[in-house]
């Protein structure tokens, strides 16, 4: 296990960093503000949240995109709409 004196290191060098976003070193400053235990509960639920909610997204698109795949394949004017149009005109 490492120490704690390591750990910060390793946090300060993430927040030090060019390639690190911003969004991150802005939750790891508000969070060595914040009780460290408390802070890693909440990064916890945070990240299971994110993950479901990125997952959810991912599941989404890919249907759209099945969606979309399946009315270019049929080509336009072979849904429900057109073909009670075409029976009626």
């Amino acid at each position: 296990m490492k120490s704690s004196a390591d750990i910060e290191l390793t946090i300060q060098s993430v927040l030090a960093s060019r390639s690190a976003s911003t969004w991150l070193q802005s939750c790891l400053a508000s969070a060595l503000k914040r009780d460290p235990v408390d802070a890693a509960r909440d990064a916890e639920e945070m990240a299971i949240l994110l993950g479901e909610l990125a997952a959810a997204k991912l599941k989404d698109a890919q249907a759209r995109a099945e969606y979309l795949e399946s009315r270019t394949k049929r080509g336009a004017g072979s849904g429900m709409f057109s073909a009670l149009v075409n029976s009626h005109g």
